[in-house]
């Protein structure tokens, strides 16, 4: 628009364009913040997800190859049974299939492990990271309804678990149908392992829970 008696009638916002232009930018730059923290987030609990999935996988590894350990102990005495005669072969050869399952479900324990690694990896930037809990005793000293405070003040929606009480010996974990050298050591090993898994998801839940 022309100038008119020295007044630059581009620089007027009649219309309040000006104003409503701003307001959009204003608005867009909102949004780019939320989607910016959104995918931080996201990250965030990627990368959470991934550190105790390789965390759990890697005591499942360890308490399999504990339990091999052991096994092959026990097939030290059966083939001593065996030479003297206290043992079919049938029977003996059945233990030592159970071995091969043992060494198997090992292999592929082992391969998930490494998998999990070469993502955490990723996630991480490059380099080698193996995930590890320096205090093994880490849940005995949470405070689980502080932490419950503190997630109330993030996520409303959180209260449902307002009454909740960690049980650690409450049955979640992996299970692998194998005999074990010692069958009541045994057991005591198997349960051994699904506990720490749960401590592991537990961790899990609470980092997911004060990141949300």
């Amino acid at each position: 628009m022309k100038s008119i008696s020295g007044i630059n009638w581009d620089l007027i916002d009649i219309s309040g364009k000006r104003f409503y232009s701003i307001q959009a930018s204003y608005s867009n730059w909102i949004a780019q913040e939320y989607l910016f923290r959104s995918s931080l987030r996201e990250i965030i609990i990627q990368f959470i997800n991934q550190f105790f999935q390789t965390l759990s996988d890697k005591e499942y590894l360890n308490y399999l190859k504990d339990d091999f350990s052991n096994y092959e102990t026990f097939l030290d005495i059966l083939s001593k049974k065996y030479e003297i005669g206290s043992l079919s072969y049938v029977d003996y050869l059945k233990f030592k299939f159970y071995k091969l399952e043992l060494e198997n479900a090992i292999k592929e324990a082992q391969l998930n492990y490494e998998n999990d690694l070469r993502e955490l990896s990723f996630l991480l930037g490059g380099g080698n990271y193996e995930p590890s809990i320096k205090n093994d005793t880490i849940l005995e000293s949470l405070e689980i309804n502080e932490l419950l405070k503190k997630a109330y003040e993030n996520r409303s929606d959180l209260k449902a678990f307002k009454n909740t009480e960690y049980t650690p010996r409450f049955g979640i974990g992996l299970s692998f149908d194998l005999p074990f050298f010692d069958r009541k050591q045994g057991f005591i090993n198997y349960y051994q392992a699904q506990i720490k898994q749960v401590e592991i998801l537990m961790s899990k839940t609470i980092e997911n829970c004060l990141v949300q």
